[in-house]
């Protein structure tokens, strides 16, 4: 019995400074630890991101992982002190991503499920994030634009945006 305390007290130790925390900013999405770190982030200055989504998962009935990232991102500034205020977020989406922003009709048609990206696109939106679609990709793939989700752009295509906000100072984040 005496072995045996110190494992389980160092166990119960390590699983609490270790736990997972739920999202600060994107409720149930980006799980985030809680870390002590040795960088620190200026708490004034202002972020600007464009995230580029443009892989998804294989499997149509889950949620892209690119998205997950980003809830990461947002929630992680917060944890290290970076108010939500200085944080200017786009999200770009083009190429297998596009359908991504499709509704939950549509993406039944397509895909045989509701729109798994739906609630998380939601609280990214919620968030004050600018989620915009490649106009070209979207219309590539046959998709109406009356199937969009609403509160997402229409945008000429990925490039422009991309060009566009660069040149404005966002820094972009292929994946994460």
């Amino acid at each position: 019995m005496k072995k045996i305390l110190p494992l389980v007290l160092f166990m119960l130790f390590n699983g609490i400074m270790y736990a997972q925390f739920k999202g600060l900013i994107v409720d149930n999405y980006g799980v985030t630890y809680r870390v002590n770190p040795d960088a620190t982030y200026d708490s004034v200055k202002n972020y600007k991101v464009l995230f580029d989504v443009y892989v998804d998962s294989e499997e149509h009935s889950k949620v892209n992982p690119q998205l997950t990232n980003i809830a990461e991102y947002l929630n992680k500034r917060l944890e290290s002190g970076v108010s939500r205020d200085s944080l200017d977020i786009v999200v770009l989406f083009h190429g297998p991503a596009t359908k991504d922003v499709l509704n939950d009709q549509a993406y039944l048609r397509f895909f045989k499920s509701e729109n798994p990206n739906k609630a998380i696109i939601d609280s990214l939106l919620n968030e004050k994030a600018d989620l915009m679609v490649c106009g070209q990709t979207y219309k590539g793939n046959a998709y109406n634009k009356d199937e969009k989700l609403p509160n997402v752009k229409m945008a000429l295509s990925a490039a422009a945006v991309l060009a566009w906000y660069q040149s404005a100072g966002y820094h972009i984040i292929n994946s994460i």
